[in-house]
């Protein structure tokens, strides 16, 4: 790999991990008690994973988890399975947008895998050690919510994604 390329792509996964600190815990809001946050993140983790494929987009999100935590200003204590999740939803975006078309459709697919499988499933898992109450009880209480923000999501990134088609950054990755 062209040693450029590679310092561009470090520069860029900095830039994501900012934003994702940036996203997630100065403009978020926590709801349930602090079982859900609701917050811009997945246009960092979404958008990083277009730009740089499936495993800068993980490597990208577990950094700005750990980094978040060592940080502190989120109101939770650190717990690794929250980092495996969001390792897992870089990666899944990465996988299913990187050089591929950007479509609305391919979008909300993608925003609905990473918001059941990782969103609502996994963290309720984790939700469930981490804060007590049990598995359903979390995923229901989370699932209205989720279903609602997935679209919204998808709309969000698939517009971010066409605008940034009419610039000078996917030529040069």
């Amino acid at each position: 790999m062209n040693r450029n390329l590679v310092l561009k792509k470090l520069v860029l996964a900095a830039l994501f991990v900012a934003l994702d600190l940036l996203f997630t815990r100065v403009f978020c809001v926590y709801l349930m008690g602090g079982g859900e946050r609701v917050s811009l993140q997945f246009l960092a983790n979404a958008v990083c994973g277009w730009a740089l494929g499936p495993w800068w987009g993980a490597g990208v999100a577990a950094v700005a988890d750990l980094t978040g935590a060592l940080i502190g200003s989120s109101g939770l204590a650190f717990f690794p399975g929250f980092t495996l999740t969001a390792a897992l939803r870089g990666f899944t975006y990465g996988l299913l947008l990187h050089k591929k078309k950007t479509a609305f459709p391919r979008c909300l697919a993608t925003n609905a895998a990473v918001g059941i499988l990782w969103g609502l499933l996994l963290n309720s898992v984790w939700l469930s050690f981490y804060m007590g109450k049990t598995f359903w009880a979390w995923t229901v209480a989370k699932a209205p919510l989720k279903l609602i923000l997935i679209p919204v999501q998808a709309y969000l990134i698939y517009l971010t994604l066409r605008g940034l088609q009419k610039t000078d950054l996917p030529k040069h990755l």
